[in-house]
């Protein structure tokens, strides 16, 4: 769940969320304006999006102790327009490979990545659907209270996929509402009858 951690760690640096950034947007004091949602399908990847723009793409690969594990991660950065970062990792390989792999298990794992990584505390964290599938819904708190995460995740085929806005902690309503669709409108394009 390193990679994980890192991939979250690099995107929250780079979005620019942490405490010294958190003067540049008042929730409170501007309306999020009308988003433009884009249907967002990465090249060899079976899942779509909506994202509030066309995502910036990074990978990274990290020699692990079950094996080599690889993160592709895709994050648009809307700090001033919406005052939030919207990401979606995939992440496979190492122990996401192994055939006895639980979902549980890897949620657990990237819960606590996320939480390590960031530095934060855990707010809530409740079971969701995902496609249909059993997924989990985690929040976390970050610089002293001031930003969250509210990450989804669901484990298919041997890939995490994880879901996340990145946003102050005073979010108006129609952020949340921001939040709510985007994390509503991820699809998984392959999932097996039955489940």
């Amino acid at each position: 769940m390193r990679t994980l951690a890192l991939s979250l760690l690099s995107a929250l640096v780079s979005f620019g969320c942490g405490a010294s950034s958190a003067a540049h947007t008042d929730p409170e004091a501007t309306s999020a304006p009308d988003v433009r949602w884009q249907t967002f399908r990465p090249d060899g990847e079976e899942f779509t999006l909506e994202m509030p723009g066309a995502p910036v793409a990074s990978q990274q690969q990290t020699a692990g102790e079950r094996g080599t594990v690889f993160s592709k991660l895709f994050m648009v950065d809307a700090e001033t327009t919406l005052g939030a970062g919207f990401i979606v990792t995939v992440t496979s390989g190492g122990r996401f490979a192994a055939p006895n792999a639980s979902a549980n298990e890897i949620y657990d794992l990237a819960r606590d990545g996320a939480l390590a990584g960031t530095h934060g505390t855990l707010v809530s964290e409740a079971p969701v659907h995902v496609s249909g599938l059993p997924g989990r819904e985690v929040m976390i708190s970050m610089d002293g209270g001031q930003n969250q995460i509210r990450e989804r995740l669901v484990f298919l085929n041997h890939k995490l996929y994880s879901i996340v806005i990145m946003a102050q902690a005073a979010a108006t309503a129609r952020l949340n509402e921001i939040a709510n669709h985007y994390l509503d409108s991820f699809r998984l394009l392959t999932v097996p009858e039955g489940d």
